[in-house]
Protein backbone atom coordinates (compact mmCIF):
# COMPACT_ATOMS: atom_id res chain seq x y z
CA UNK A 1 0.00 0.00 0.00
CA UNK A 2 2.82 2.18 0.43
CA UNK A 3 4.42 1.44 -2.66
CA UNK A 4 1.53 2.65 -4.24
CA UNK A 5 1.13 5.69 -2.58
CA UNK A 6 4.77 6.71 -3.11
CA UNK A 7 5.11 5.54 -6.90
CA UNK A 8 1.23 7.67 -7.67
CA UNK A 9 2.74 10.57 -5.87
CA UNK A 10 -0.33 10.49 -3.23
CA UNK A 11 1.20 13.02 -0.50
CA UNK A 12 -1.53 15.56 -0.44
CA UNK A 13 -4.28 14.70 2.67
CA UNK A 14 -7.04 14.69 0.19
CA UNK A 15 -5.39 12.27 -1.84
CA UNK A 16 -5.12 10.19 0.67
CA UNK A 17 -8.15 10.32 1.95
CA UNK A 18 -10.17 9.55 -1.16
CA UNK A 19 -8.05 6.53 -1.91
CA UNK A 20 -8.89 5.07 2.11
CA UNK A 21 -12.56 6.00 0.84
CA UNK A 22 -11.91 4.21 -2.65
CA UNK A 23 -10.11 1.24 -0.42
CA UNK A 24 -13.07 0.93 1.93
CA UNK A 25 -15.79 0.94 -0.95
CA UNK A 26 -14.45 -1.95 -2.53
CA UNK A 27 -14.00 -4.08 -0.04
CA UNK A 28 -16.40 -5.33 2.55
CA UNK A 29 -16.98 -4.71 6.31
CA UNK A 30 -14.87 -7.36 7.60
CA UNK A 31 -11.57 -5.62 6.20
CA UNK A 32 -12.13 -2.15 6.95
CA UNK A 33 -10.23 -2.06 10.36
CA UNK A 34 -7.05 -3.63 8.64
CA UNK A 35 -7.59 -1.27 5.97
CA UNK A 36 -7.67 2.32 8.41
CA UNK A 37 -5.11 0.44 10.49
CA UNK A 38 -2.51 0.50 7.54
CA UNK A 39 -3.84 3.85 6.32
CA UNK A 40 -3.43 5.34 9.86
CA UNK A 41 0.53 4.19 9.35
CA UNK A 42 0.98 4.92 6.54
CA UNK A 43 0.32 8.34 7.57
CA UNK A 44 1.75 8.90 10.65
CA UNK A 45 4.80 7.87 8.64
CA UNK A 46 4.34 9.82 5.88
CA UNK A 47 3.50 13.12 8.31
CA UNK A 48 5.24 12.77 11.46
CA UNK A 49 8.45 10.72 9.71
CA UNK A 50 8.96 7.62 10.79
CA UNK A 51 8.81 4.02 9.21
CA UNK A 52 7.26 3.90 6.12
CA UNK A 53 9.24 7.77 5.54
CA UNK A 54 12.06 5.99 6.48
CA UNK A 55 12.03 3.54 3.74
CA UNK A 56 10.46 6.42 0.92
CA UNK A 57 12.68 9.32 1.55
CA UNK A 58 11.56 10.65 -1.83
CA UNK A 59 7.51 10.55 0.02
CA UNK A 60 8.59 12.75 2.82
CA UNK A 61 10.66 14.97 0.60
CA UNK A 62 7.67 15.71 -1.43
CA UNK A 63 5.18 15.86 1.71
CA UNK A 64 7.14 18.07 3.26
CA UNK A 65 6.91 20.68 0.45
CA UNK A 66 3.42 20.18 -0.08
CA UNK A 67 2.65 20.34 3.62
CA UNK A 68 4.65 23.32 4.05
CA UNK A 69 2.36 25.18 1.34
CA UNK A 70 -0.34 24.71 3.50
Amino acid sequence: MAEMIVEKELYEPCDLEELLHCFLSLNSLHHHSTIISAFSEIWDALFLNTTVGEQYPQAIEKGNKENARL
